[in-house]
């Protein structure tokens, strides 16, 4: 078997290190275009130099697990590719991992990978801070320690900011809460104004505000935002301006039960 035919019968048994291996060792003989190709037909060219000239095979595995990252059918290889390369000491892989895990709602394995990183100082300390926070809050923790976690992430990066609010919120920090809130509406950070507007209704009695609130969270295009501006108004008997939104809601999608509506058991 040939140096070009065991790359590719690497490949399609999924042995990316012994992918690799073989390509660092072709590549001067086999054409760059057809060496990606052999991955998949959209892998990019420049790619392969990049991998071949790596430092070493954990940066060569880090390197081939970003390309595959970016394939859209290719996200579980390179969580493959990426656990592969922090077998081989790729600090950039270790960061990586915790961080796509996360995004693809695999916390419990995601956890491990972001204690190690930030154990290890690696990354933007307040970015794998949030990761962290955001990955143990969503598994249930709502400690203190994922509290001061989320504030760190929050601190430079809105992206946690709704998380660290809701924790505040749970345990009564209303006050605190609120200017963060308006910050994070005021950045149009995606469920910000919904929480801003429960808050503002339910435990400061500022409909006025709750009112904006809902509105900047319809515009936003979140239905739930609509539906509780409809109860908002429901409540305080404006019933044009409460069917008005309950409309508004149902068209953009949201469903939920009418408090008013009674159930037909026939």
């Amino acid at each position: 078997m040939s140096g070009y035919d065991e790359f590719r019968e690497l490949i399609r048994r999924g042995d990316f290190l012994g992918s690799v291996r073989v390509l660092r060792a072709i590549a001067s003989s086999v054409p760059a275009a057809e060496l990606a190709r052999s991955y998949y037909e959209t892998f990019a060219v420049e790619s392969i130099d990049s991998i071949v000239n790596a430092a070493d095979e954990g940066e060569a595995l880090y390197l081939l697990g970003m390309e595959f990252w970016d394939a859209a059918d290719w996200k579980f290889a390179a969580i493959d590719v990426f656990r592969s390369a922090v077998e081989k000491g790729s600090e950039r892989a270790l960061e990586a991992i915790g961080d796509f895990l996360d995004w693809l709602g695999a916390y419990e394995e995601a956890i491990p990978f972001l204690e190690r990183a930030r154990e290890k100082g690696i990354g933007k300390s307040t970015w794998i801070a949030g990761l962290l926070g955001h990955a143990r809050q969503h598994l249930g923790d709502s400690s203190r320690e994922v509290e001061e976690l989320l504030r760190e992430g929050a601190s430079e990066h809105s992206e946690f900011g709704v998380d660290y609010v809701n924790l505040l919120r749970a345990r009564g920090a209303f006050d605190d809460a609120i200017p963060l809130l308006r910050d994070l509406v005021a950045k149009d950070v995606p469920g910000s104004p919904i929480i801003l507007g429960n808050l503002l209704d339910d435990e400061f009695d500022d409909p006025k505000g709750a009112i904006d609130a809902y509105q900047r969270g319809i515009e936003q295009g979140d239905s739930h935002s609509a539906y509780n501006l409809a109860i908002l108004y429901r409540n305080r008997g404006a019933v044009a301006l409460a069917a008005k939104f309950r409309r508004i809601a149902q068209e953009m999608g949201d469903l939920s039960a009418w408090p008013d509506d009674v159930p037909d058991w026939t």
